[in-house]
């Protein structure tokens, strides 16, 4: 099957898998490029169909030998229909359609006796850019899996938006990762007996006091708010922490710089006990 017109029905309803609201309406998200595509196959999600424009490709390279797929599953297309469906200037030349996967709280938090739990959480990060390399940083520090809290005000970016996918290079598949309302977070991590590592320009205490021995969370908010209120003065079991700030034209760190700055100091100290 070839698909030409940009206005054909079944790619209209594939390009509105841009927006969240569709993505969260029919439970089907995009993924650009081989390697992405690849990764999320290998990681157990369901792909359900795939659009390709060969003249992009090596002329031994297809879809089906690449991916595995069937006839039915992949469907050619022109370059103004691809376009139409991808988020990437100079696309690669493949999107895939897959099914959203569920990861429930109880596997987020399964813990191992071998090693204290990791988990990184986000709250309110609207950039799909910074969510998607958190994702890769937390994969990369052994993390149990990432938390990512929206409330009424932050809405923020969600796993499955293009750019987050592409940013995180494919880290959000093989990740255990979870979307849970933020004040449903705080009272599993408390229940959990986990150690909530805070982020705040007011703490007084410095990222590198904190003992990382315990199973710890580590709560990341938008650079230019900061972490709700509600994750300073929780109560016990909350520590605030923050990163002094040498220079004089700055007055935060990027997220994803800072949740690399904690996850690496607790991956530190873990190396260190060992």
């Amino acid at each position: 099957m070839l698909i030409t017109s940009p206005q054909n029905p079944r790619i209209k309803a594939v390009a509105k898998l841009l927006e969240s609201r569709h993505r969260r309406k029919t439970g089907l998200f995009l993924v650009e490029r081989e390697r992405e595509i690849t990764r999320a196959l290998a990681a157990g999600f369901v792909l359900t169909e795939l659009y390709w424009y060969p003249r992009r490709w090596p002329q031994d390279w297809s879809p089906q030998g690449a991916f595995g797929l069937n006839e039915h599953q992949v469907i050619e297309v022109s370059d103004s229909v691809l376009a139409k469906m991808t988020v990437s200037e100079n696309p690669q030349g493949a999107v895939g359609v897959f099914e959203h996967r569920s990861t429930t709280v109880d596997e987020l938090f399964l813990k191992t006796p071998e090693k204290p739990g990791l988990w990184l959480v986000t709250v309110g990060i609207e950039k799909p850019g910074n969510l998607g390399a958190m994702a890769r940083t937390a994969e990369s520090a052994g993390c149990s899996g990432m938390l990512v809290c929206t409330n009424s005000q932050t809405h923020g970016a969600d796993l499955y938006n293009p750019n987050a996918i592409r940013s995180s290079t494919g880290a959000i598949f093989s990740l255990p990762m979870a979307d849970v309302p933020e004040d449903q977070a705080i009272t599993l991590l408390k229940a959990g007996g986990i150690q909530i590592v805070t982020t705040s320009d007011r703490a007084q205490m410095r990222w590198d006091k904190v003992d990382f021995a315990a199973d710890t969370a580590i709560v990341i908010g938008p650079e230019d708010t900061g972490l709700p209120q509600s994750w300073l003065t929780a109560g016990e079991g909350i520590l605030p922490v923050s990163i002094p700030m040498q220079g004089s034209n700055c007055d935060s760190l990027n997220a994803s710089v800072a949740a690399g700055v904690l996850l690496y100091e607790a991956v530190r100290q873990r190396l260190l006990s060992c």
